[in-house]
């Protein structure tokens, strides 16, 4: 993270720069940081949630209407149990963000936070988003014999998520997070 809220300051008795940190600036700026993981991980689960919503719907509606039966409805099922997870992990990370005070630190624990959370979803993704949707197609919808352009559209899609989900976690993420945890480090050392 830049410091461009430290100011230059010259110590007399030793004759040599020391530099103080604008704390309001730096404040200002973790808060920023922090609003802006907030929406990337907001936007994350409204994604996940919206889409899970519609395939959830057309898998019902293709059940009613084609009559396909039990395996479409089971389907439509658990892709509902997906929406319903995601919005349970939503829950539990809002009400745990609220424990962090309103301070320098706070906001920025919150932040780092923001960040676990994030790539600890991305990580997992295949597991328990991916799985039960690649689980409901291969088995659960109608129709047996797929075409192999749809198992390799499939295939390509899930190793495309998976790979760029790698990828946003080490080039993104992780970076944004040592970034934020050295000035952690540079807080708690200044101020102990």
């Amino acid at each position: 993270m830049e410091l461009e809220e430290m100011k230059k300051i010259w110590d007399t008795q030793n004759n040599e720069p020391l530099y103080a940190i604008n704390e309001a600036g730096l404040h200002r700026r973790i808060q920023r940081k922090s609003r802006a993981i907030n929406r990337s991980v907001i936007i994350f689960e409204v994604l996940l949630i919206a889409i899970t919503l519609v395939v959830t719907v057309q898998t019902a509606m293709d059940a009613i209407y084609d009559g396909s039966g039990l395996p479409a409805m089971l389907a439509a099922g658990v892709s509902f149990i997906v929406v319903l997870y995601i919005w349970i992990l939503q829950r539990k990370r809002r009400k745990y963000e609220k424990r962090f005070e309103d301070s320098i630190l706070g906001d920025l624990n919150k932040a780092i936070s923001q960040i676990d959370y994030k790539i600890e979803r991305q990580q997992t993704f295949l597991w328990w988003y991916m799985l039960p949707f690649a689980v409901v197609f291969a088995f659960l919808t109608p129709g047996a014999s797929k075409p192999i352009w749809l198992w390799g559209a499939l295939a390509l899609g899930s190793a495309v998520a998976y790979f760029g989900s790698k990828w946003e976690i080490a080039k993104v993420h992780l970076p944004q997070k040592q970034s934020l945890e050295s000035l952690q480090e540079l807080l708690v050392e200044t101020d102990g």
